[in-house]
């Protein structure tokens, strides 16, 4: 595992580390986030934020009423708008096929935003759908309220991740640094010997 992998994995485990927040999960995926983020151009902090409120991490989670399947929550027959081809949700069980197809439909979202790179507007689009003539959702940011609620929630997110990652790069550049993060040994794994390995 990178460093940069282990630096985000012990960032989510030090924020979120109750059982059911799933850090061991998301420690286990962060090589392929990273890989995902940097094929589609996304923060990766952004991609597991969107994880984390979709799934809560929860590999094996049930289709939604709605019909969304893995990690991402996409909806199988909107797939082959935006991916490679059509996916079911048998196949979107797999966390390396839901993080990647999350991601373009993730991007894809960004095509519907005013300016092309309105992350907000492009999350409440990922998770209230495109604007039509019928349904002008999240257009011009008037969004509907969900949309909106779920944007914040997701950058409020993506943002503690960002600043405990800037924590932990400045901690580990200071010897004298006595940070008391907490974070669960399911992880320990995935991190290894951080400090030994950034020296």
């Amino acid at each position: 595992m990178s460093l940069t992998a282990k630096v985000m994995c012990l960032a989510f485990a030090t924020l979120f580390p109750n059982p059911w927040d799933k850090p061991d999960v998301m420690c286990k995926y962060t090589e392929h986030i990273l890989e995902v983020s940097e094929k589609y151009n996304l923060n990766p902090y952004l991609i597991i934020a969107v994880a984390r409120k979709e799934s809560a991490w929860t590999v094996n989670i049930k289709k939604s009423k709605a019909g969304a399947c893995g990690l991402m929550q996409v909806i199988p027959r909107h797939t082959k708008k935006y991916a490679d081809r059509h996916y079911t949700c048998q196949e979107l069980k797999d966390p390396r096929i839901a993080l990647d197809v999350g991601a373009q439909a993730l991007k894809y979202a960004f095509k519907f935003t005013d300016t092309g790179k309105n992350v907000k507007q492009a999350l409440c689009i990922y998770s209230a759908g495109p604007p039509s003539k019928k349904n002008p959702t999240c257009k011009g940011w008037k969004a509907k309220k969900h949309g909106t609620s779920y944007a914040r929630w997701v950058l409020k997110r993506k943002k503690a991740l960002e600043d405990r990652v800037e924590d932990i790069l400045v901690c580990l550049d200071d010897p004298q640094c006595e940070a008391e993060w907490e974070f669960p040994k399911s992880v320990d794994e995935y991190i290894g010997n951080l400090i030994n390995e950034y020296e």
